[in-house]
């Protein structure tokens, strides 16, 4: 097991609780060589160590070289991971289950047969109760193995192998749909990372063939519940690329129910129930749907309260994701700017915290939507500073048509802010973009138009041009390709503040 130097290992003695750490020194301490005490002692280094110093090791720890140190460091992770094991055992029932297909290995090593086929028998509920179909698998065959190989007191009982190459024919069959609906899922959201939104009937007729293609025969009485939720997240996301928000939000309360009718579900995966609820409330947000927003975001919230003591670091991170979204977007539908104005240092709290932990992509989202709350409230200034992280952002962590919204907002912000020179080069930049994506929509072409003319005779009253522009972005904000634009920026909001002059 490779431990580098930046470090894999420190990494994960800070990702342990207070719990965990002193389970890990009563579980070490049970040995008691020289060498095996070196590595709790490096534990306790590493422990108290903010960064990662490897010359304060060699201090710490005399006649130590470079290998010995990797060695030590190697035995560590290992020790850290087994105890580990052993705390969350009872929490993720797959690891109990591994654990005791373990145990029945070695007892059939031992040449215990008959234990091992015991042990095996008495998992098999765990693995049906927790929807654990892969597992349930591997133990049949196991089953099968010991019963091919040596003759067991199970050939006794009627139809004992016929039972079990029947039910290995059943299980091998489910694994495989479940197979197949989980790859059509991740080939959809696949699609959407590269394409974003259709943008026209020639995208509308690409995604339709290449989802029909991908789907697999089904009959929705035989899924399980894990197919089920791949199924439905497979069409949440078709019909999230097709803009159809009111079908993607229909797909997504279908998952929450079908976890609300296993709760056993939501206690094994908490994270993808979240996930769940994020994508529906994602949807009711963009539909613009208040009263089932409400309903859902009091769901998530309630959630949160009562499970959040219990969450592990990926569930602390996926709330970080999408609990942070869901509250901002609350506030943002119901236009409580104000309200969205004090998320924000929670938001900046919460980005540094999980700095190390998430991809940059999703603080970058943050930025965008921290930009767009000051510059509503003309705060420029302090929006001009998150868009700008985006823009001069250098790893292409966002796709273009996001970084071509990114752009554009900047370009407003230089508008309100007079900075006519920055405004016309820009402009120019926007629109060379907008067409390498082959993204000139009337809706930019309506914004860039607009400036012009008010750039061009500053002196003139341009309410006119402005209740123009808003009558036109409202028109647009139904059409079905053009909407898309309104998840980026609501640019009727804008239009609206122009024409009337209104200060948030």
């Amino acid at each position: 097991m490779p431990i580098t130097q930046t470090d894999a290992l420190f990494g994960l003695i800070k990702s342990l609780n207070k719990s965990e750490k002193r389970n890990f020194k009563l579980f070490a301490n049970r040995l008691s060589s020289h060498e095996e005490l070196k590595f709790i002692q490096l534990f306790v280094i590493l422990d108290k160590m903010k960064v990662y110093d490897e010359t304060l090791i060699f201090n710490k720890i005399k006649r130590l070289n470079k290998l010995q140190l990797t060695n030590l460091k190697r035995h560590l992770y290992s020790q850290i991971l087994k105890s580990l094991r052993m705390i969350h055992s009872q929490k993720h029932p797959e690891i109990e289950i591994r654990e005791q297909l373990d145990y029945a290995q070695i007892l059939y090593d031992r040449g215990l047969f008959i234990q091992s086929l015991r042990l095996l028998e008495r998992i098999k509920p765990l693995t049906t109760v927790t929807n654990q179909h892969i597992l349930y698998l591997e133990i049949l065959e196991f089953e099968k193995l010991i019963e091919a190989r040596h003759i067991t007191r199970s050939r006794k009982v009627k139809n004992k192998m016929e039972n079990l190459i029947q039910e290995s024919t059943k299980v091998n069959q489910t694994a495989s749909q479940m197979s197949l609906l989980s790859n059509l899922m991740l080939k959809i959201q696949g699609f959407y990372i590269n394409f974003g939104f259709v943008k026209n009937d020639k995208d509308v007729i690409l995604i339709k063939d290449y989802f029909q293609s991908n789907l697999p025969n089904y009959s929705i009485s035989e899924l399980n519940f894990s197919s089920q939720i791949n199924l439905n997240l497979s069409y949440l996301w078709y019909h999230y690329i097709l803009l159809e928000f009111d079908l993607c939000a229909d797909y997504g309360i279908r998952c929450i129910r079908l976890f609300d009718s296993e709760p056993v579900m939501i206690e094994k995966d908490p994270d993808l129930y979240m996930r769940m609820l994020h994508y529906t409330l994602t949807s009711l947000y963009y539909k613009e749907d208040k009263i089932q927003f409400n309903e859902f975001y009091k769901k998530l919230d309630a959630f949160y309260k009562r499970k959040h003591n219990g969450f592990n670091t990926t569930s602390k991170l996926l709330y970080y994701s999408y609990g942070l979204n869901a509250k901002m977007n609350y506030s943002l539908l119901h236009h409580d700017f104000q309200k969205c104005l004090l998320l924000i240092p929670e938001i900046k709290k919460e980005i540094e915290k999980f700095d190390d932990y998430v991809d940059p992509h999703r603080h970058i989202i943050y930025y965008y939507k921290i930009a767009w709350i000051y510059f509503i409230q003309d705060k420029l200034s302090f929006a001009l500073d998150y868009i700008t992280k985006i823009v001069r952002d250098k790893n292409n962590y966002l796709r273009d048509d996001l970084y071509l919204y990114a752009r554009l907002m900047q370009l407003l912000i230089h508008f309100e802010l007079g900075h006519d020179a920055l405004v016309g080069s820009l402009m120019l930049s926007i629109q060379r973009q907008a067409q390498l994506l082959n993204d000139n929509n009337q809706i930019i072409n309506l914004i860039l138009n607009y400036i012009r003319l008010t750039i061009k005779d500053p002196s003139k009253d341009n309410l006119e041009n402005a209740s123009i522009m808003q009558n036109k972005l409202t028109k647009l904000r139904v059409d079905r390709f053009e909407k898309r634009v309104f998840i980026y920026f609501d640019f009727v909001f804008w239009a609206q503040k122009k024409v009337n002059k209104l200060n948030v």
